[in-house]
């Protein structure tokens, strides 16, 4: 699955798959991942104001 969105890719050698990540593919989907991860930021900061003020 991660090779057929183009995250790691694999080498046959012999009988044996080696599997490699690929940065670039890697550091996009992280960059993703921060803008997600900072925006339940906000929505959780919002919620617990709203609690505390209703506290």
């Amino acid at each position: 699955m991660l090779t057929d969105v183009g995250l790691v890719a694999a080498t046959r050698v012999g009988r044996e798959v080696r599997y490699e990540a690929v940065g670039a593919r890697l550091s996009e989907v992280a960059r993703r991942l921060d803008g997600i991860a900072a925006g339940w930021e906000r929505r959780l900061a919002r919620i617990k104001d709203a609690v505390e003020q209703d506290g």
